[in-house]
């Protein structure tokens, strides 16, 4: 679950998830909703199509290097603030906090890639744009 993420002006620590700097109790500002680990590893497998974790990971970072930017309307966190202290999934990026900035059909080009190298490499949990795979 996205859990809240405060700033800190004390100097002890730039950032955390208390209300409050844990050292010195100073206010922390409000920064935000930020995804755990797990939340991020799903948004990397819905946004690539592959799995977060493996032996292609270092390989399709390179080849995805400099196709994506993050998402301007949730600012690059994948949730948006509503007013009434909860969030919700950030409805440009689908909660990926990224965008592709080319065309789907270079996205396509660079993931089949990954997979001719690294054929596992398939997020389980998505199916391929040819129908192989898991079910959506």
């Amino acid at each position: 679950m996205p859990w809240k993420s405060w700033i800190y002006h004390c100097g002890h620590y730039p950032s955390g998830r208390a209300p409050a700097c844990r050292d010195c109790s100073e206010p922390g500002i409000f920064d935000g909703w930020s995804g755990s680990v797990t939340e991020l590893m799903c948004a990397y497998a819905r946004f690539y199509r592959l799995a977060p974790l493996g032996p292609h990971r270092t390989y399709a970072d390179e080849v995805f290097e400099g196709t994506t930017r993050p998402c301007p309307r949730c600012g690059g966190r994948g949730y948006i603030a509503c007013g009434d202290d909860s969030f919700r999934a950030c409805p440009r990026c689908d909660g990926c906090a990224m965008i592709f900035v080319v065309l789907p059909e270079e996205v396509e080009t660079l993931r089949r890639a990954v997979l001719t190298r690294f054929p596992g490499a398939a997020s389980p949990r998505v199916s391929s744009s040819n129908g192989e795979g898991v079910a959506q």
